[in-house]
């Protein structure tokens, strides 16, 4: 599937296959290995890779992301929405197929 797609809350979404990422000082870095760029998430963005490593609803990740900060729901989503979206650009995010 596309990144293209529409995002919601139902999207089921995971860490891509051919990336590597560590966490160091609360902020992630990810590798993809195919090209070795490197791009540095800070807290939030670790916590959603980390999240993402198993295949999870956009429901689910804001469902665990408001228990974790001290963060309104609307201000979560539409920040949460946006940042899905770059790392879906990026491709350290991808749709789960489901087989």
């Amino acid at each position: 599937m596309e990144a293209h797609q529409i995002l919601k809350h139902t999207s089921i979404l995971e860490k891509a296959a051919d990336i590597l990422f560590r966490i160091v000082d609360n902020e992630a870095i990810i590798v993809h290995i195919d090209t070795n760029e490197v791009l540095v998430l800070n807290e939030v963005g670790a916590r959603v890779v980390e999240i993402m490593e198993k295949p999870t609803s956009v429901g689910d990740l804001l469902a665990q992301l408001i228990e974790e900060f001290d963060v309104e729901m609307e201000v979560l989503e539409a920040d949460i929405f946006k940042h899905l979206e770059e790392l879906l650009t990026e491709k350290v995010l991808v749709y789960h197929s489901r087989s």
